[in-house]
């Protein structure tokens, strides 16, 4: 087996582990959350998501969470935006890096982001050229791609 020389640890635990849970996570844990793993070095920090409030309600203060926390020279804050109506307001926060997504499963795709999988992709394009027009860095994650909840094995 052959292992890379070099990893980068990305931390998405204030956006993906936060934005699902059933209770309420108050703004200033989500600040000192991001800003304890600037502390520790995490290279790329995944602080919110701009999802539409009434889809993932945890995620509804991402603008107040990115304009509140600590930025480190040399790290990277990272906004997931599911959509390009994400994506402009991860422009005006400020992120450091957007991320995009695309899954393979269309059930899951239809689940998630509420569009089918042509639309998604043609959502990614738009963001990507967004975020370009920006000089903000794009990175495009592709889920369900081996199983998916709602489609067993891919």
């Amino acid at each position: 087996m052959h292992l890379p020389e070099k990893m980068l640890l990305v931390d998405v635990a204030p956006r993906d582990g936060l934005q699902s849970l059933p209770k309420w996570v108050d703004t200033d844990t989500k600040v000192w959350l991001s800003n304890r793993l600037t502390g520790l070095g995490v290279p790329v920090v995944e602080v919110a998501s701009f999802a539409h409030p009434k889809v993932v309600p945890n995620m509804k203060d991402a603008e107040e969470v990115f304009a509140r926390i600590t930025r480190k020279p040399g790290t990277v804050y990272r906004g997931q935006a599911p959509n390009v109506r994400g994506a402009h307001r991860a422009i005006e926060a400020k992120v450091g890096e957007m991320l995009g997504l695309i899954t393979v499963s269309e059930t899951y795709t239809l689940h998630n982001q509420n569009m089918n999988n042509a639309d998604c992709i043609d959502q990614n394009i738009q963001m990507f050229r967004l975020a370009e027009k920006n000089n903000i860095p794009f990175v495009a994650a592709i889920g369900m791609a081996f199983w998916c909840p709602y489609e067993g094995l891919i």
